[in-house]
């Protein structure tokens, strides 16, 4: 995909506390198979300013990261060490 394109939705985990505001808010819905377990899909996400994209995609990795386990989080944590 090209930098400049946007996909036509985008499925992220979301925390449990900011479910409800989530899905009160067009264009975020549950998930398909995944939203009892707090997953939303944004459809055209090119619809929502960049920064509360970037932060909805932050917490999602948090939650998916924080259920890991302890060896594939060290892991992931060296990866990302050497990529920055």
């Amino acid at each position: 995909m090209h930098i400049d394109q946007s996909p036509s939705s985008l499925t992220l985990k979301a925390k449990a506390e900011k479910l409800d505001m989530l899905l009160e808010i067009p264009g975020i819905d549950r998930a398909a198979y995944l939203g009892r377990y707090h997953w939303i899909t944004i459809d055209n996400p090119g619809n929502f300013r960049p920064e509360f994209l970037k932060n909805l995609i932050d917490e999602s990795f948090c939650l998916i990261v924080q259920k890991l386990p302890l060896k594939k989080r060290r892991m992931l944590d060296r990866h990302l060490v050497k990529k920055n």
